[in-house]
């Protein structure tokens, strides 16, 4: 026999899903015609939860997640690095490139095939947002002593210690790993996200 917690923990999870997946729907649009109180209405929440839960939906939503997280690593290194008025365009385009290729990393986590998951190329996955950079922003160089191993491992590193924050205020405030991962865009289980972040922060050792 299922525990009523258990029973009323599932309905929350069913609940808050379903305004991700409504939210996921409308940022696929450029204009978006439901509200906070729509939101609260279908939920069955007041309006002061369904407020927290869409903000925690939009920090982690991947633009702003990208976005934010650049703009605290600019400013948490501004005298560790020479960074130019272009850097944080450079360390934005670093986070967008490069957390799709780690999540999907993560989600293929037990595929034996995945060659990278334990053999990575840091130099290779360097050069590759470098010359993504360059393609895409011709107008915005950087300068070349940021085009290493070091400030790579520095910007990844970073990133990767910023939505574990992300994640553990999350679980703290009582939200289900289950909900948190479908806003991360992860499939797998929480044991497995950890010991893959553990993993991944040994290659960006510096």
């Amino acid at each position: 026999m299922i525990d009523e917690s258990e029973i009323l923990r599932q309905r929350e999870i069913g609940k808050q899903l379903m305004v991700v997946n409504i939210l996921k729907c409308e940022n696929k649009g450029s204009i978006s015609f439901i509200s906070i109180d729509d939101l609260a209405k279908w939920a069955s929440y007041t309006k002061e939860k369904m407020r927290d839960f869409y903000s925690l939906c939009s920090r982690f939503y991947y633009y702003n997640l990208c976005t934010n997280a650049a703009r605290m690593y600019i400013r948490c290194n501004t005298d560790k690095y020479d960074l130019t008025k272009n850097a944080f365009s450079f360390v934005g385009h670093t986070y967008f490139h490069e957390r799709e290729y780690y999540f999907n990393m993560i989600n293929d986590i037990h595929n034996p095939s995945r060659e990278d998951l334990y053999n990575l190329n840091i130099e290779e996955r360097k050069q590759a947002v470098y010359n993504s950079y360059c393609k895409i922003y011709k107008d915005q160089p950087i300068e070349n002593s940021l085009n290493n191993v070091d400030f790579y491992k520095s910007i990844l590193q970073f990133l990767i210690n910023y939505i574990r924050n992300m994640t553990d205020d999350a679980l703290s405030l009582g939200y289900d790993w289950d909900v948190i991962k479908v806003l991360l865009e992860l499939n797998v289980s929480y044991d497995d996200y950890m010991e893959f972040i553990e993993r991944l922060k040994l290659s960006f050792v510096i």
